[in-house]
């Protein structure tokens, strides 16, 4: 299926892992390659190596499109300085985040509901489980990768799941509903997104271990640009 993107020109936000967003603008695009304008507000003290992944956002009538790329070369144009992405899979639609969610790390076990219809498929009464890891998480949905066919009945939208996973060091067990899934990287890796359903208690537990990760992150990111400074 090809990658449709906006025309050349079109604003577009920049997201990488750590959420740090970046307005730019596409400046060409030939289906392998995204060329865009480096985007503004990249501190000067953190270069992006190649293969650095980020989103591609940008909206449309329908939504705010998602493309994830990797950054595989720098250049310039006279004056511009240029990025060259590369799409990793196809686009999706979002809707826009409502929680802080963090880059999370580690197993997740996904075990489908005892003789729950997904879609038109009856899951059996011995149950569905896959193994998987953690992509991110936040206090409402987690997202993760899991090896799967891209019509195994784990994956149908609004399939009733229940997830074992950890966040920030601490054990969680959440039920919830597939919100989407879509074909990874590699053959057979599909990566999905499960949205809780949570007590108000659930969600502020969940909600503490999330943000505690987040400042870890915050620290680990500081202590890198300190680092940086002083070989500087």
């Amino acid at each position: 299926m090809p990658i449709k993107l906006p025309r050349v020109g079109t604003g577009i936000v920049l997201r990488d892992l750590r959420e740090a967003a970046y307005q730019s603008r596409i400046e060409s695009w030939d289906r392998q390659v995204i060329t865009v304008v480096k985007p503004v507000g990249v501190p000067a003290a953190f270069p992006y190596p190649p293969g650095t992944p980020f989103d591609v956002l940008w909206t449309a009538p329908e939504g705010q499109h998602v493309l994830p790329v990797e950054l595989v070369d720098s250049r310039s144009e006279g004056a511009v300085l240029l990025w060259e992405l590369q799409p990793v899979t196809q686009p999706w639609v979002e809707q826009r985040r409502e929680f802080v969610r963090v880059p999370a790390f580690g197993r997740v076990t996904l075990r489908a509901d005892l003789g729950a219809e997904f879609g038109l498929v009856v899951v059996p009464a011995d149950s569905v489980v896959r193994q998987g890891y953690l992509i991110d998480v936040s206090e409402a949905a987690l997202q993760c990768s899991v090896w799967a066919e891209p019509d195994d009945p784990l994956l149908a939208e609004a399939s009733r799941v229940t997830a074992d996973f950890s966040a920030h060091g601490t054990p969680f067990t959440r039920t919830g509903v597939v919100y989407g899934a879509r074909p990874g990287v590699e053959n057979n890796e599909m990566t999905m997104i499960v949205s809780f359903d949570q007590t108000n208690a659930e969600a502020k537990d969940l909600r503490r271990e999330v943000f505690a990760a987040q400042v870890d992150l915050r620290h680990t990111w500081q202590r890198a640009r300190q680092a940086l400074t002083e070989d500087s």
